[in-house]
């Protein structure tokens, strides 16, 4: 039988030789962190770098921001913990993160619900890239970008999008203008607006330049029931915009119901698998594949 002393200084010497001891994940989660921790909210961050959460915050606010972001080349990193603003209800004019006229931000890992909009983006900026984020109960849109260009939004599960008291409709992605965004791998479910409204409701929203849609899976997109005007649609995607892959599955309203929507034949739609719905696309330039189970 080995001893104490022995086994310790074995372990000493592997440690010396750099033999597969890894550290903790939440190690490694904070090694680019610094000081630079978001401990109360609302918070300002205006010192470039990598902002982290290590505890999970909420708030009640009711309008403002609980994060704004006033400087270029910010990185926050929630590690998986909540931002949370639920305990402002539904007519909550709060966003969770925000900034305008920046570039070179990143948002990953974080767990954002509750707020108006959950991400929001505005005015100019340009390089920001979400991914890797959850977002719950947001309630006009988890992620939007205002005249924002060549960014990425990718690989985040959004749920239980919409019934705001103050807004009239509900976007989980909403895109107005910009040029050049990827909108990628993301999962959402469960888009409504307030049920009192006669209002359209979308999946992923775009009125931008030649945005690629990509890979998403889209269910429970659903307009108002009471009005011809009030649509569902899983995607509708602006001037020269490509939706490829995608899968819309459970799309409704009072009027049209549309896997992927065009208003402009300079949109292309290819291999879109929808279900539960008035057809897989509509106004856009066919690239094949479209198919309505």
């Amino acid at each position: 039988m080995f001893s104490h002393s022995f086994l310790r200084g074995l372990l000493a010497l592997l440690l010396l030789a750099g033999i597969g001891i890894a550290p903790a994940y939440a190690a490694e989660s904070y090694d680019n962190c610094g000081s630079n921790f978001i401990v109360s909210l609302p918070a300002v961050i205006s010192t470039q770098g990598t902002w982290c959460m290590n505890k999970d915050l909420a708030t009640a606010i009711t309008s403002g921001n609980a994060i704004t972001i006033s400087t270029n080349n910010v990185t926050i990193d929630c590690n998986n913990f909540k931002l949370g603003g639920l305990a402002a209800g539904f007519g909550t004019f709060t966003n969770g993160i925000f900034a305008t006229s920046k570039t070179g931000i990143t948002i990953r890992n974080c767990n954002i619900r509750g707020f108006s909009v959950g991400a929001y983006f505005a005015t100019s900026g340009s390089t920001v890239v979400v991914e890797d984020n959850a977002f719950y109960g947001n309630t006009v849109n988890a992620i939007a970008m205002i005249n924002v260009d060549s960014s990425v939004i990718r690989n985040n599960r959004i749920n239980t999008t919409g019934g705001s008291t103050a807004q009239s409709f509900a976007a989980a992605i909403y895109l107005d203008g910009g040029n050049t965004l990827v909108v990628r791998d993301n999962s959402i479910s469960g888009v409504a607006p307030d049920a009192s409204t006669t209002s359209t409701a979308w999946g992923i929203y775009d009125t931008g330049l030649a945005a690629v849609v990509r890979g998403n899976d889209i269910s429970g997109v659903l307009g108002s029931s009471s009005s011809g005007s009030a649509h569902g649609f899983g995607i509708e995607l602006g001037l020269y915009g490509k939706a490829l892959d995608n899968t819309v599955d459970n799309v409704n309203g009072g009027g049209a119901k549309i896997g992927v929507y065009c208003p402009s034949s300079t949109a292309f739609a290819k291999n879109t698998v929808a279900s539960q719905l008035i057809s897989a696309t509509s106004g856009c330039t066919d690239g094949g594949g479209n198919v309505k189970l």
